[in-house]
């Protein structure tokens, strides 16, 4: 990340506090699996005109959909236990995510 976009994010959390209590904890999460690749989706939320009190529905959906996509695609790889410990990472992580 650059200087610029850290300043960037450092102001947005500072203009969003109610937001950024959210969306970090959940990339940090993200951060420590090494799932990276979910992350500028959820950034991407953040940047959008959003409605505080939806912000942590669509946060959370974001992260459902990609998280069962990317499992999807392993499992089509054959990449069965991957896919499996992912899965089971993100229900220990995201708790009040309905997943399959």
């Amino acid at each position: 990340m650059t200087p610029l976009e850290m300043e960037y994010w450092k102001s947005w959390s500072e203009q969003n506090s109610a937001e950024a209590k959210i969306l970090w904890p959940v990339t940090q999460k993200l951060a420590l699996r090494e799932l990276y690749l979910l992350v500028p989706p959820l950034l991407e939320i953040a940047q959008s005109e959003t409605n505080t009190l939806d912000f942590e529905d669509q946060i959370l959906a974001q992260l459902r959909s990609d998280v069962v996509q990317l499992t999807e695609d392993l499992r089509a790889e054959n990449n069965m236990s991957l896919a499996d410990q992912i899965l089971k990472d993100a229900k220990s992580d995201f708790p009040s995510v309905k997943w399959p």
